[in-house]
């Protein structure tokens, strides 16, 4: 299947290419627990583009994260800025610390620093989102509108970029690793001491038992 894949991008790569669009592959580890690969023109090394990803054309900022099938096609992501599972952003320019929800929409829009764009929301073409502006969950903002700048911290940046961080290491490792680092925890768990204690005696339940008496029913009284 990864092979199928792998075959199909590389076909779709050569097209745009001859058709003159500039585009480079990048190829994750072959024996990652999910192998495939993404379509990848303008990456920082800090940005984390999830195995099932595709993006295509555009760029990608420093530390910015595309997650678990989300499409990203000729569009600018700033710095630090996510695109969550599903989302589809295409022909569009998100500023730095911009959050795009699960499986929202949004085309040919410009989206402000610091904007949240809500799961399953539908950004229209022509759209402006200023800095900081909100759209919540499942909203339609239709064509040429402009969302006002708004004033709250919808998430916290540094934790988002600390999670693609941290889940980009992981995905990179290879199912050997992971064995390895299971085994280990399991040797170490069964060494311990507290894994062997017995539990504490409840005192007070066993003082209140009754030979005979069935706990806490009415047929035996209290």
């Amino acid at each position: 299947m990864a092979s199928t894949v792998s075959a199909v991008l590389k076909s779709a790569a050569a097209a745009l290419q001859k058709a003159g669009t500039q585009l480079s592959v990048t190829t994750l580890a072959a024996e990652s627990r999910v192998a495939a690969e993404a379509l990848v023109t303008s990456s920082s090394p800090a940005a984390f583009v999830a195995p099932t990803a595709i993006v295509a054309g555009g760029s990608i900022g420093e530390g910015a994260s595309v997650w678990y099938s989300a499409s990203v096609t000729e569009s600018t992501l700033g710095p630090k800025s996510f695109v969550c599972e599903g989302a589809v952003v295409a022909n569009s320019v998100l500023g730095a610390g911009t959050a795009v929800g699960p499986n929202a929409v949004v085309s040919d829009a410009k989206i402000g620093a610091g904007a949240y764009v809500g799961a399953g929301a539908t950004i229209s073409a022509g759209v402006t989102l200023e800095d900081k502006a909100f759209v919540p969950a499942g909203t339609f903002v239709p064509p040429n509108s402009t969302i006002p700048a708004g004033e709250g911290e919808y998430f916290d940046v540094e934790v988002e970029f600390a999670l693609a961080t941290a889940h980009a290491e992981e995905t990179a490792k290879t199912y050997q690793t992971l064995i390895a680092e299971d085994d280990a925890h399991w040797d170490a768990t069964l060494r311990s001491d507290d894994y062997h204690k017995r539990p504490e005696t409840d005192n007070e339940a066993v003082a209140g038992f009754v030979p005979g008496r069935i706990m806490n029913s009415p047929l035996t009284g209290k």
